[in-house]
Parts: structure tokens; sequence; C-alpha cells
């Protein structure tokens, strides 16, 4: 029996089964349509405690003397949420370090094996309202010199996923790199997966649209059109080829949307977008 495949096969496994507990932290499960409304007032809001089989109908007076005698010991949705929240960061983080080189040797587990485990530490580190940046050489330990390793594959993964969520309600523009630096970083990797990496640059295209910057927009798009021959000459699997398409595409589409906003009107400039959004 080959017990590094077999250990290897359980650290996946841990980080799969720490990713779907965080999940589930995270993830919100009203038993009914009432219960999915937002609260008028979270310090009052009581919580109706349900009727055990088999009791008789309670009189009005009876349920509102339970509920009020419920609601005397419950606690405020949003300190529950902060508690789940808080579960979920520790899972994330056991998970996190269990996974780091100097702690799993041995043995390792990829970047793509890793990728969904930190963007979730990121959300739960929003949803939570705390520092990423503060926070990432606590849990990634200090940084690595090694452009291959996955303590510096993880900070870019992460560099990449703060900046990508500056427009969507994390507005800390201290959290991490800016655009160009992060860029840099991703281009200075060594990469062993190329379907993470051109996920990446599409994701970097996507940002550098929204800044109106139609040079690092560019350069996004090259670095996609780049990495897609390596699934074009090379066998891979059908769904990972469509990932690859989709990719190179939304990168194509994002510089070609940015050239838009920036053209004077010429006929000439209108026909190069076209040509762009076409081959998007």
């Amino acid at each position: 029996m080959d017990y590094e495949l077999l250990a290897s096969s359980e650290i996946l496994l841990l980080v799969n089964l720490c990713v779907s507990l965080a999940n589930a932290y995270i993830t919100p499960l009203p038993s009914s349509a009432q219960e999915t409304r937002p609260p008028v007032n979270t310090d009052t809001t009581i919580i109706p405690q349900p009727i055990a089989p088999g009791t008789k109908k309670q009189s009005r007076a009876d349920q509102q003397a339970s509920t009020t005698i419920a609601g005397a010991v419950s606690l405020p949705p949003a300190v529950i949420k902060n508690e789940d929240y808080r579960a979920a960061l520790d899972v994330c983080e056991y998970a996190i370090h269990e996974t780091n080189e100097e702690v799993a040797k041995p043995l390792s587990v990829s970047i793509r094996d890793r990728q969904t485990l930190l963007q979730l530490w990121v959300t739960v580190k929003q949803l939570l309202q705390q520092s990423v940046r503060s926070a990432i050489t606590t849990i990634l330990g200090e940084e690595d010199e090694t452009t291959s390793s996955i303590n510096t594959l993880s900070r870019a993964v992460l560099a990449v996923d703060v900046l990508s969520r500056l427009e969507s309600g994390y507005n800390s523009t201290s959290e991490g790199m800016n655009l160009k630096q992060t860029v840099t970083f991703v281009d200075q990797c060594g990469w062993s997966d190329p379907l993470i990496e051109l996920q990446l640059w599409c994701r970097l295209g996507i940002v550098a649209n929204r800044a109106n910057d139609p040079e690092t927009a560019l350069f996004c798009r090259d670095k996609a059109l780049e990495i897609i021959t390596v699934f074009q000459t090379q066998k891979v699997e059908k769904f990972q080829l469509s990932l690859a398409n989709e990719y190179v595409s939304r990168a194509c589409g994002a510089y070609a949307e940015c050239l838009v906003r920036q053209q004077t009107g010429q006929k000439q400039e209108r026909k190069e977008v076209l040509a762009i959004f076409v081959e998007a």
C-alpha cells in the first residue's frame, strides 16, 4: 500500500471537510419564509419556539407568555451570526495551518486544492469586518522567497481575491496590494497549475477594466492568450478546456470593454474593438 498517497488523500479530505463545515457555519438556513425577512430590531426580536408534537394547542395568552419567556433567554441574531462566523474562521485557519508546507511536510496540497479554502477565509474575514492584510502572516507565516512555493502562490491567490472584492463591499484599499503590484506579483510567481494562473489573469483583467486601465487589461489578456496554448497543445480533460476557454473569453471581453470607454469614436478604433469582441 502506498502510505504516502493515502496520507495525501487524507490531508485533501481534511481541506474539503473544513471547507464544507465553514460554509455550513456562514450559510443561513431559514426554516420558513418568515425567518428570511430582516428583523426590525435585532436587539428585541424574539425567536419563536416550536410546539412539541402531541402538545395541545395553546391559547393566545399562553403563546404570548411562552414567547416572552423564550425571548428573555434568546440571543440577538447578530450575536448568533458572529459566533458562527468566528467558528467558520477557526475552521478555515485550522485547515490553512495544517496545509502550510512546514506543517504538512513531507505531504503537500496543491494550490488548486487550497484556493477555495483561502477564498473562503477572505469571505469570513469580510463577514466579520476584520482586516485581511494584517492576518496573512499569521496564517501563512513569513514570506517565502521561492516563487513556486505554496506560501507564495497562496499569497498571490489572496492578493487577487481581495483586489477583486474592492467594489463588492470590501472597500478598504489598505487591505492589500494595488492593481499594478498584484499583476507584477502574479507574473513573478512560478505556477505549476496553468488553470489557476489563467483564472487569476482573467480576474485581474476584470479588475483592470473596472479601473479603466487599458494597459493592464491588455497585459492580462495577452497573458491569458499565452497560457491557453498549453490547453490547446496538450491533452487535458474536457471540463478544464471549457473553463480555460471561458477565462480567456472573459479576459478578452474585459479588455474590449475597457477600450470602448477609451475610444474617441474613430472608425479604425471601432473596428479594432469589434475585432477584440469577436475574439472574445
